[in-house]
């Protein structure tokens, strides 16, 4: 026997709840397992299905208890038994198994176990009875044999004895009756003749014909031819004797049983078969009387009254009467063996009929039942309202019953395998949109991120803008300077405004790279807005997987607004500069043009300073406020990133729940298909 390693010799307790439920082959290789049974005996499904049961053989499971499991099952009977488990580990379980064989058309295809929890008695039994020797082999007793036979044979062996008994007995008590009353009629008979000869002999002797022998002669003859009498003797006693003398020789004691009888004065009766037929010998003793029969006897005879005077020694043929008694003894076993014979066949039939029949009815409904041959529409054919009739109606009953719950596993199994493939579309579909959304916010992220470095470098230039104008003031303040001291120098006024009209030159070609700067924004803003509306199409798309990014992109497109309409006020700002560059320029070329007039013109030319001074302060605080939007926008644009990378992430675990359910869906799936070929067992 295989021997499953290692044990530990724990035990594993679990719910009285719980049913584990496998199927086999013919050969032992498992079919079938459930979840139950999966999770306790530590076994994956890979590692059961398909492999020989005794994979869980515990060794300390006799090989005697396996053998009669087999045997009991293969022969085509249930077995029910304690059984001690072996889970992977090592550890151990009890169960109560109740093992039956599957049927398929009259053939075993497979078995089925169905287990429980046993109760702690029942497993110390089983241990107890596992640690001993193997129980002896019981054998075919009369008690087995009887009970493998059929009903009508049990009846018969209980029945047909008794009825023979009690015939025996009747016929029997019958025949001792009827021989009673034979020989009762016979002695009866016998007394008749011996008083008809008594009355006979006291009338002779009241004539005097008495002692004529010749007389006496015929009268016995008479009497004897009348009664049809093999013999007939009248038998003197001794007291006749001493009265009338010896008489005749035939009419002495011939034997010691007359004279036993003519001494005790009691009648003999006796059936003599000696010569092959049935004689009655009787021997009659009659005393004197002073009234017999209305003759006093005693009036002849010199004898004290009951003295025994003789007796009729007479022999009666009874063979016709013995022949009929005997005929009608055989005619009474005959009866006897016609009843039993007759009981023998009426006893099968009845049982036949009003028994073996529904047994085998309800026996086959009951196996085409349990072996799913059974149509559950078919009416079960009842004949009576009696133990077999209740019988079957509660089978007709349980066949309604179980094809109403099959057509409902059935419909549900239906139900819940077409919701299985619904839900294998769904998640067919969800999962290819996480895959789209995942690969969108990819794509996103991306966008998001060059965004961010473009942000960095808008940043960068104007930073050099701000530079720029920090330079522009400073060459204002220079002017302002060099305009006080042409106040007090021509030449030097002069110098200086050829260096101004130059520096203002110079900002002219700075205001022209400012507008290159700003048509950069307005650049960035527009592809801003763009992604911002591609972020909420996507968005739209996701539903409600894509409602944070769908914020996302609003305060990106927000961002976007704001910063196109901090370009719009840049580009005013620099319009304005421009035109005061150039007016500027115009001014300075009429002070070159009408250097005569010096103070009047270096007075405007301050004037004009101070005019370039302010639109330098404006240029800068309008570059300061792109700095800032500039650098809100890169902390909106982080922040874009991190909600993107979130919407990522969101969408990787959308997968990987989308895996789950879908291995979800596909088990529940297998479950429907095994409900289904479960309940195809039955026909409704």
């Amino acid at each position: 026997m295989k021997k499953n390693l290692p044990v530990t010799q724990r035990e594993i307790n679990y719910s009285e709840t719980m049913v584990f439920i496998t199927k086999t082959d013919t050969k032992g290789l498992i079919t079938y397992a459930n979840d139950s049974f999966i999770d306790i005996s530590g076994f994956s499904g890979e590692e059961l299905l398909g492999h020989n049961h005794n994979v869980v053989r515990h060794p300390d499971m006799p090989e005697w208890a396996f053998e009669n499991l087999w045997g009991t099952v293969k022969a085509g009977y249930p077995w029910s038994g304690i059984v001690k488990n072996r889970a992977k580990g090592g550890d151990h379980y009890w169960v109560k198994a109740s093992v039956s064989p599957i049927k398929e058309n009259g053939n075993i295809i497979g078995y089925i176990s169905l287990r429980k929890k046993p109760t702690r008695q029942e497993v110390e039994a089983a241990e107890h009875l596992y640690r001993g020797k193997p129980p002896r082999a019981h054998k075919q007793d009369g008690r087995n044999y009887f009970g493998n036979l059929p009903l009508h044979a049990k009846l018969q062996l209980l029945i047909q004895p008794v009825l023979f008994v009690f015939l025996i007995l009747s016929a029997l008590t019958t025949a001792v009756n009827m021989d009673d009353q034979l020989h009762h009629n016979a002695h009866h008979a016998a007394e008749s003749i011996a008083n008809e000869m008594l009355d006979s002999a006291n009338l002779m002797m009241v004539t005097g014909q008495i002692g004529d022998p010749e007389t006496r002669k015929l009268m016995l003859h008479k009497i004897s031819e009348s009664n049809d009498l093999l013999a007939l003797q009248l038998i003197r006693s001794n007291h006749v004797n001493k009265q009338y003398g010896a008489g005749l020789p035939e009419e002495q004691i011939q034997n010691d049983i007359q004279r036993q009888t003519l001494l005790h004065g009691q009648s003999y009766f006796a059936i003599d078969r000696t010569g092959g037929g049935a004689v009655l010998h009787a021997i009659i003793p009659y005393a004197g009387s002073r009234a017999h029969g209305g003759t006093d006897c005693l009036s002849c005879h010199e004898a004290p009254e009951g003295t025994i005077l003789g007796a009729a020694d007479l022999r009666i043929n009874l063979d016709e009467e013995y022949q009929a008694f005997y005929l009608f003894i055989a005619k009474l076993f005959a009866g006897q063996v016609f009843a039993q014979v007759f009981l023998f066949f009426f006893i099968r039939w009845a049982v036949s009929r009003y028994v073996s029949t529904p047994v085998r009815s309800i026996n086959g409904h009951l196996e085409n039942l349990v072996n799913g041959n059974s149509d559950m529409s078919n009416h079960t054919a009842i004949n009576g309202r009696d133990e077999m009739g209740n019988i079957l109606c509660s089978v007709q009953s349980t066949k309604v019953l179980v094809g109403s719950v099959i057509d409902q596993i059935t419909a549900a199994a239906s139900q819940v395998k077409e919701r299985s493939a619904r839900l294998n579309n769904a998640v067919e579909k969800l999962s290819d949109a996480s895959l789209t959304q995942s690969d969108a916010s990819s794509s996103m992220a991306a966008a998001v991120e060059q965004m961010s470095v473009r942000m960095d470098q808008i940043a960068s230039n104007a930073q050099e803008v701000m530079d720029i104008s920090v330079s522009s003031k400073r060459l204002a303040d220079n002017g302002k300077q060099v305009v006080e001291q042409a106040v007090h120098s021509i030449e030097e006024t002069n110098t200086s405004i050829h260096g101004v009209a130059e520096t203002i030159r110079e900002l002219g070609e700075k205001s022209a790279q400012v507008q290159d700067i700003v048509n950069i924004i307005k650049a960035i803003a527009a592809q801003t807005n763009l992604l911002a509306l591609n972020a909420a199409i996507e968005a739209a798309r996701a539903g409600d997987h894509g409602r944070g990014f769908s914020v996302v992109a609003d305060e990106v497109h927000k961002l976007a607004d704001q910063t196109s309409s901090a370009t719009q006020e840049i580009q005013l700002m620099i319009d304005n500069f421009r035109e005061t560059a150039e007016h500027a320029v115009d001014e300075m070329s009429v002070v070159i043009g009408k250097m005569e007039s010096g103070a009047a013109l270096t007075t405007k030319a301050g004037e004009s300073i101070v005019e370039i001074n302010a639109g330098a302060s404006h240029v800068l605080a309008g570059i300061k406020d792109i700095l800032y939007s500039l650098k809100e926008q890169a902390a909106a644009g982080q922040n874009i990133a991190s909600n993107v990378e979130k919407v990522a992430q969101i969408a990787e675990d959308n997968r990987a729940a989308v895996g789950s359910v879908d291995r979800t869906a596909e088990k529940l799936s297998s479950f429907s298909r095994d409900l289904q070929l479960s309940v195809a067992h039955f026909k409704i």
